[in-house]
């Protein structure tokens, strides 16, 4: 499956931004598996952003579909209330998935969305089927601090664990880099060996529309898991290393006048003994 997370940041006890992020990598087992997989959509014209884990194949499509459907037909233009936006997207995901053949259907997948309901107030939904339960849908809570809003698929509890464990007693403890680094080490650290790759970010805040990441690791360049070379226009997306520092995407570091987010020591230590560290792809 994978690690999906989404978590809420305050600026003067209000609401500032909201991110979903996920790990790349897509598997066919434990062994088989391809780390430049894209899980996190987000809309170049509206506050709004989908991810996904669970069901590769039908969620990559649907998610993919779905944003484009709202971006080329300007959907949002009405400014509809997010729980009228949350309903649209659940009606195109299960009129959609009517003529799947669930016989080739993963057992579960949960689909997150999230968007802005005004300037300093935003709203996250989920999406599950399974099997088991068919369909269910709910509003996630956001907390009334900066907070993780959601962890799942099949790393996110060990990312949980790991946060508890390791940055929640942290001085960075509660604060937005800690989630995102969290992931980090969570990612290389191969506890979960159905996640892995480069991490994926998208973002929104108080104004405009979502806002696409791009993501340094292990010296290489990755926007929504695919590795791209140095360009002329890189620095036109934000880039962030694995402190949630902001970077200058062609030279590889921290920008000169970008807040150093250091880290404690210690913080990326394995949670077991049979933790495995692998390269990130190159």
């Amino acid at each position: 499956m994978t690690t999906l997370i989404s978590w809420i940041t305050y600026d003067q006890n209000k609401q500032s931004s909201l991110y979903i992020a996920s790990d790349s990598r897509l598997s066919w087992s434990s062994q088989v598996t391809w780390d430049s997989g894209r899980k996190v959509y987000c809309s170049s014209k509206y506050p709004d952003i989908l991810g996904y884990c669970g069901d590769v194949t039908f969620c990559s499509q649907i998610t993919s579909q779905v944003m484009t459907y709202i971006d080329s037909c300007e959907v949002f233009e009405v400014e509809p209330s997010p729980h009228q936006r949350f309903q649209l997207i659940y009606n195109l995901i299960k009129r959609s998935f009517g003529a799947y053949p669930t016989k080739c259907a993963l057992d579960e997948f949960s689909i997150i969305y999230a968007t802005r309901i005004k300037k300093y107030s935003f709203a996250a939904f989920e999406i599950k089927w399974s099997k088991a339960k068919g369909w269910e849908s709910n509003e996630l809570k956001i907390p009334n601090q900066t907070g993780i809003i959601t962890a799942s698929g099949s790393g996110g509890g060990i990312y949980k664990n790991r946060y508890r464990n390791n940055f929640e007693r942290s001085d960075i403890s509660g604060y937005s880099r800690s989630y995102y680094s969290c992931l980090y080490h969570h990612v290389i650290s191969g506890d979960d060996p159905l996640t892995g790759g480069p991490i994926q970010l998208a973002g929104i805040f108080n104004t405009k529309a979502a806002i696409h990441h791009g993501v340094l690791m292990g010296g290489a360049r990755y926007i929504y898991g695919m590795e791209v070379d140095e360009t002329q226009n890189m620095n036109c997306v934000r880039w962030i290393n694995e402190n949630f520092e902001n970077c200058d995407g062609q030279a590889l570091v921290r920008h000169a006048n970008a807040q150093r987010q250091p880290l404690p020591k210690n913080i990326g230590k394995p949670l077991g003994k049979d933790s495995r560290r692998k390269p990130l792809p190159r």
